[in-house]
């Protein structure tokens, strides 16, 4: 029913009457699986589309409500998505526009100003910049695929599934050990830092802003010895690149400085790098806690990386016995003082990494030391042996 243009790719359809109704009342039964809180999103936005007055009218369509109730089990996604992935084959603007606003999506779930798209089409600040114009209207790719907010302001990808298929296809994927690693994501996110950094009418709080949330991630994920989840999905052999290109095009933000040392020092082993670019962090903001606490992290992380050489089976030696106080005398207490500064900076709230990356700290020095020493944990207790005692004092201190 209604007129349908199949060279085109476009999700409307015009007056689908009663079969809207139809088309409901054929697929309500598959949100019956959901959770509770999902069905109900699900059932209301049905009620929406069966009774409400300003619907898109892609959305009375059999491909919305299938889409909508069977999600990725819905088989048709994948032969609509490589319609338009087809549309754009050979024009590379398109793709990366696709493609970073997949990647923002897929990884941050936000989207992008159109003032930062529009230089990826070399389009200056005196010109109006509408990313219609920039897409053929018959291969319906804007249209159908994205969506925008505040009149043209923001853009991004119109459903979340679009965007797992959009990335598969556009990027092509492998799996290791059942994790999907995505080919040249790694370079698209180095194309991405340049374009945003060639950017100059975006403000530099809402560039760095977006880099931060899609490199560093949240307090957690910067508080730990871990890497976010992009940082995860990018190839080994890619991951310091993000991160010296951040520090390179960035050189005054002190935390995309402390973060390639936080690198350098979990990844790379490397801990001459690691500390002088942490130390750098510091310079550029001295008051910043986090800043401190990554310092703590990395030289924590060598001190971890230096336990590991010292339990190295065979008799002791000068060069362990030089390794051990090195570990216990040296880098023990800077990394104490950096999480104390960390914890004492923080002033607007408990810094409650400080306190946990310290004890976690201490608790593993204990068990390094003891396993050196040939010492049991009756021992230490029954003897009160130093400095072991001053170790658990302080954990519960904290």
């Amino acid at each position: 029913r209604g007129n349908f243009n199949r060279d085109s790719n476009s999700l409307y359809v015009s007056d689908w009457g009663d079969d809207v109704s139809r088309l409901v009342n054929r697929y309500h039964q598959y949100i019956e699986a959901y959770p509770e809180k999902t069905k109900a999103k699900k059932e209301k936005e049905l009620q929406e589309i069966l009774y409400g007055t300003h619907v898109d009218p892609y959305k009375r369509t059999p491909f919305y409500i299938g889409l909508l109730t069977l999600e990725e089990k819905f088989d048709a996604i994948h032969g609509y998505i490589s319609n338009f992935v087809h549309q754009i084959e050979g024009k590379e603007q398109q793709r990366k526009v696709i493609i970073y606003l997949a990647i923002c999506d897929n990884y941050i779930a936000k989207k992008l100003p159109a003032s930062f798209l529009r230089t990826i089409f070399n389009v200056n600040s005196g010109r109006i910049f509408n990313l219609e114009d920039y897409f053929s209207a018959d291969a319906g790719v804007v249209n159908s695929l994205l969506c925008k907010v505040l009149d043209n302001v923001i853009w991004g990808i119109r459903h979340p599934f679009f965007t797992k298929e959009l990335l598969e296809q556009l990027l092509g994927f492998t799996t290791n050990g059942g994790k999907r690693l995505y080919y040249n994501l790694g370079n698209y996110c180095l194309e991405l830092i340049q374009d945003m950094a060639d950017n100059d009418i975006c403000s530099i709080e809402i560039k760095t802003n977006i880099l931060k949330d899609l490199f560093i991630g949240n307090t957690a994920e910067r508080s730990g010895e871990k890497f976010n989840q992009l940082i995860s999905d990018i190839n080994k052999e890619e991951q310091l690149p993000i991160f010296l290109k951040l520090h390179n095009l960035f050189p005054t933000n002190a935390h995309f400085c402390s973060h390639l040392a936080r690198y350098y020092a979990i990844e790379e082993k490397n801990a001459d790098e690691a500390l002088i670019y942490a130390d750098k962090a510091i310079n550029i903001c001295p008051d910043d806690p986090l800043l401190h606490h990554i310092k703590g992290i990395c030289l924590r992380s060598i001190m971890y990386q230096k336990m590991q050489t010292c339990l190295v089976e065979g008799q002791k030696t000068k060069i362990k016995t030089d390794l051990y106080d090195e570990i216990v005398n040296v880098l023990l207490p800077q990394a104490a003082y950096e999480f104390g500064a960390s914890r004492k900076l923080n002033k607007s709230s408990i810094d409650e990494f400080g306190y946990i990356s310290h004890v976690e700290m201490l608790l593993r020095v204990f068990d390094f030391s003891q396993k050196y020493e040939g010492l049991t944990k009756i021992d230490i207790v029954t003897n009160s042996y130093q400095p072991y005692t001053d170790w658990i004092d302080e954990c519960h201190n904290l």
